[in-house]
Formats: structure tokens, sequence, C-alpha cells
């Protein structure tokens, strides 16, 4: 990271720091104590803090009353271990996830400037490239070992592009994300994701009524908590759709 870190990036800390306390309800993270709690929440304000701001793995660690090492072991190894078996840490993750948002909404405008200096792309993206990027992440993340894949259906194509997309069998109108496990009733799992108020194309509305014939959950939706509650009522083999 080439920028300096400023005041902001200091009180940014301190409030980052503040959620990380209120969520694991301690009272202070920096205070010599080694039960896994404390360790847990001092990991996760190293992670954030560290992928986050501007600030050196030093800065990040005297803020805690830690070394510069400390930090680094909890983003390289720690943080890549939990990753690596999200089955048995996906509370750690989801709690990573959950002080993030909110750490996110208090500083939005910086995070924006952030994200388009780390990433300038993502200033291209759309509600739906999120929702499904997001509904993928939470698939990674709770069923890791399924096969799930998005469709790159969307998106605009040059006449040479479409001309090959049909000339290589593409088909118009299958769904965002396919699942390829079978339940105890279904086949497979299809999902279209619609952003906002849009709703299916004559020809997603087609291959949904296809998937369906052939014995598989096929559904739309435009609301994250929707999608989540119909994937793990799948996978709970409840019958259920939305």
């Amino acid at each position: 990271m080439t920028k300096q870190p400023n005041a902001k990036d200091f009180k940014m800390l301190n409030t980052l720091k503040k959620f990380v306390e209120n969520h694991y309800q301690i009272n202070d993270i920096s205070a010599y104590n080694r039960t896994d709690k404390y360790v847990e929440a001092r990991a996760i304000f190293s992670i954030i803090a560290r992928q986050n701001t501007y600030l050196t793995l030093k800065e990040i660690g005297k803020y805690i009353n830690r070394g510069h090492d400390t930090v680094s072991h909890h983003n390289k190894k720690k943080y890549n271990s939990w990753l690596s078996t999200p089955k048995y840490n996906f509370q750690k993750l989801q709690n990573i996830q959950i002080i993030y948002n909110n750490f996110r909404a208090q500083y939005k405008n910086e995070f924006i400037l952030f994200e388009m200096k780390k990433n300038p792309y993502e200033a291209y993206l759309g509600k739906e490239d999120i929702l499904q990027a997001s509904v993928m992440d939470y698939i990674k993340l709770k069923y890791p070992s399924v096969l799930a894949i998005h469709v790159p259906n969307e998106g605009k194509r040059t006449t040479f592009e479409r001309y090959k997309f049909k000339y290589l069998g593409g088909k118009a109108g299958v769904p965002d994300i396919l699942i390829f496990s079978q339940n105890k009733y279904k086949c497979g799992l299809a999902i279209e994701l619609k952003a906002g108020y849009n709703k299916p194309t004559e020809n997603q509305i087609d291959c949904l009524e296809r998937l369906r014939k052939a014995n598989w959950t096929a559904l739309w939706s435009n609301n994250f908590d929707d999608t989540v509650l119909s994937i793990d009522n799948y996978f709970n083999n409840v019958k259920n759709e939305l």
C-alpha cells in the first residue's frame, strides 16, 4: 500500500475495535487474555484492519498492544486456515462478515474510494452481479463440498461472440446458478437471480420449467435472504420452494 495513514485511518481503527468488542461482549481486546473469545476477537480485528485500511502491521499491532508478527500471523496463517476449512470455521467467518458489514456501513464513502483503488473494476459491477457473487460465496462457505457453478450467460457480446455462443451450443435463459447435488427428492437446484423488480424473461421461464420437468428444483429470486433460505431448505430436504 503506497498511501500514508492519517487521522481518519486511526479513527476507523477505533470504530472497528468497538465493533469487535461489542460483538464478542468483551471490554478490551488489547487486554492480556488468552481465552478463545479474546484470541478470536483480536484475530478478526487484525484481519479486517489489515485488509481495509492503509495502516501497517506494526501500527495495527500497536493499537492492540501486540507486535507486527501477531497481526501477520492472524492474516496469513490463521485466516487462511479458516478459509481452507470453512465447514469447521463457519461461525468465525460469519463473525468476520457481520463485523465487516457494520464497519463498512459506518465508513461507506471511505470504503468506496478504498475499494476503487484496490480494484477499479468493482465500480462497474451491477446489483445483479453483486447478488450472484454473494450467493456463490454463501454456497462455498456453507457447502464447500458441493459442485455449484455460475452460468455466464449475461453481458453484452459482439456479433462474433453471439455467433460463437450459438455455434458451441449455448442456450439463452439457462439459470444463473446450477447446483449439481441431489437431495432426497430432486436431482439438482437451479436458481435464476434478478435484481430489484426485474423478472425472468420468457427464455428463462422456459428453462426453469424444463428443469422442473427433469426433476430439478428450479426457482427465481431477487432477494439474498430468500435465496439462501431456499438453498438451505434444499439441502435439508424441505419440499417447499420460492
